[in-house]
Parts: C-alpha cells; structure tokens; sequence
C-alpha cells in the first residue's frame, strides 16, 4: 500500500507537473512500505545528507514533508532492496543444499523462518538467479517515524524467544530518510 502511494505520488509529478500534485495531494502516509526509488545524481545524494531533506522527493521538486512513513525497528520489510538487506546474504550465502543459511544471512530472529520458507518453495531456485542480478540501492523516501516500544521490550528480544507481536508504541522519533537504515542497521540488527 504505502510503497505504492509513494510510486503513484512520483508518477503523478512527473506526468502532470509538481503544481499538479502539490495542489492536490497535502501528505502521504506508509507504514512498513519497502523503499521503492534510489538517486543516482550524486548532487542529490549530498543534499540528503542534510536532516529533513529527501533526496527522492527533491529530485521531483517536492517537499520532504509531503511523505510521513511509519516504521517498526525491527521490521524487516523496510529494509527490502537496500544495502541494509538482512534476507539479500542468502543470495551468495547458502550451502551446497541450497537452504543452509550461513552466519552471514538474515537476522537470528529470521533463520527459521527463512529456512522453512525456502525448504518448501519450489520457485525458490528460479528466483534466486534473478535475484542476483539485482542492485540493492533503493532507500526509504519522505519523513521518517520510528515507532518504539518501552525500552524493557529490547531485552526480552535479546534474553527469550522472538515476539512477533507489535508493542504499545512508547515514543516515536522522526529521522530523515538518508539516516534511516543506518540507524535501523547499527540499533536494531
């Protein structure tokens, strides 16, 4: 849903013009979408190492503001198709099974469930190759939120089995879409 609201977002821009869409869009609201758009002129990427600025949106002369995405730290959709991947490792990283994660796949939380997944497809050999040749450079876009639970919730992660179920949130931080995963990457593995 929200992935593609941003994708339709963009489209529009570049369709129908800027004023189009800033005339008839105030906000659009994501929550755990996968990032969806990358910048390639590196200009761009250096005004997103600025807090607040979007380099996706401002390559479409639109304000950063004009996207709010909601975020689970520990969720890994938001990290699809990003360098901060934890599912792409098992790309290169299997074993002569073509199952066996090694140390370097996803997040201890996903190992099972990843196993299991890829015992019982079939089409995992077919998508695996295509996979490949991916490039795993696409970033988050607009105003980043992080929804965090009470801080004790942290510890029951590290110490007791994975709890899948969402946490009253506690507090939510805003960070800009540059900041995001590197956050997520070296707070929440």
């Amino acid at each position: 849903g929200g992935s593609l609201s941003i994708l339709v977002l963009l489209l529009m821009a570049s369709e129908r013009g800027v004023n189009f869409v800033r005339d008839r869009v105030l906000r659009v609201y994501t929550h755990g979408s996968p990032p969806i758009a990358t910048v390639v002129d590196p200009s761009l990427k250096a005004r997103g190492d600025n807090y607040g600025i979007c380099p996706v949106l401002t390559a479409f002369n639109l304000p950063s503001s004009m996207v709010f995405a909601y975020v689970q730290p520990y969720d890994p959709v938001v990290r699809l198709f990003t360098d901060y991947d934890a599912l792409y490792p098992l790309v290169d990283d299997l074993g002569a099974d073509e199952v066996t994660l090694y140390a370097t796949g996803p997040r201890r939380s996903l190992r099972p469930i990843t196993r299991a997944i890829l015992q019982s497809w079939s089409g995992w050999p077919r998508f695996r190759e295509n996979w490949r040749g991916t490039k795993q450079t696409y970033q988050s876009v607009g105003k980043q939120h992080l929804l965090l639970p009470e801080p004790l919730r942290y510890l029951n992660d590290r110490f007791f089995s994975v709890n899948v179920g969402v946490p009253p949130t506690e507090a939510i931080v805003r960070i800009s879409s540059t900041e995001l995963l590197p956050a997520l990457d070296s707070m929440f593995p």
